[in-house]
């Protein structure tokens, strides 16, 4: 029964420290991402930046393939709005032979 008992509490404690540590623990991943992961796949448009991060900058559009979306390249993310200091929006990605050239994203 004491084996029971304090399998449960121990339980309760390890939960209790998850909800404790989860908003500091979503910060510091959230900062620590890799900036690449926003830029698009080929044709893709790329994501936007992310506040409070270091990815404020919008990702980069796709290139452009022939057979993904007529050729066009991806637009680039926009910019995180982030108070004064804003992120840069990404770059559009560059056209196949048959395809139009992706817009850049716009600044936060």
């Amino acid at each position: 029964m004491n084996a029971i008992i304090s399998s449960k509490t121990l339980l309760l404690l390890s939960l209790s420290c998850l909800l404790c540590l989860s908003a500091s623990a979503m910060q510091n991943i959230v900062k620590s991402i890799n900036c690449s992961a926003l830029d698009g796949k080929p044709g893709e448009n790329g994501l936007d930046g992310l506040p409070d991060s270091n990815c404020k900058n919008g990702g980069n559009g796709g290139q452009g393939t022939l057979h993904i979306n007529n050729g066009s390249g991806g637009n680039g993310g926009n910019g995180a709005a982030n108070n004064a200091s804003g992120g840069n929006g990404g770059n559009g990605g560059n056209g196949a032979t048959n395809g139009d050239s992706g817009g850049n994203g716009g600044n936060g």
